[in-house]
C-alpha cells in the first residue's frame, strides 16, 4: 500500500516535472522563432526605408527642377502669354508704420 502511494506520488511528480520542462522548452523555442521573425521584419523595414528615402530624393530633385524660376518664367511667357513688367506699371507705396502715440 505504501509502495503504491509512493509510486503514484513519484509518477505525479515526474509528470509535473516533465510538463514544466516541456513548457520551458516551448517558451525557449517560441522566443527564438520570434527573435528570428523580428530580425527579418527589421531588415524588411530598413530596406523599405532606404527605398522611400531614395524616392524622396528623386521627388525633391524633380520639384526643384519644376519650380526653377527660369522654367516658370519661360512657361509664363510662352504658354500663358505673360509679359515682362514695365517700369510705369510698378506702383510704389510709402512705408506706413502705425504709431500708437497718435490720437
Amino acid at each position: 500500500m505504501v509502495r503504491q502511494k509512493l509510486k503514484a506520488r513519484g509518477i505525479i511528480l515526474g509528470v509535473f516535472t516533465a510538463a514544466v520542462v516541456v513548457l520551458i522548452l516551448m517558451f525557449y523555442i517560441w522566443h527564438q522563432v520570434e527573435s528570428i521573425r523580428l530580425g527579418y521584419r527589421v531588415l524588411e523595414l530598413e530596406s523599405e526605408l532606404e527605398t522611400l528615402e531614395q524616392e524622396i530624393d528623386t521627388l525633391e530633385a524633380r520639384r526643384a527642377r519644376l519650380l526653377a524660376p527660369d522654367r516658370v518664367g519661360k512657361i509664363a511667357r510662352e504658354e500663358l502669354g505673360f509679359m515682362e513688367v514695365r517700369d510705369d506699371q510698378i506702383v510704389r507705396r510709402e512705408d506706413r508704420t502705425i504709431r500708437r502715440d497718435r490720437p
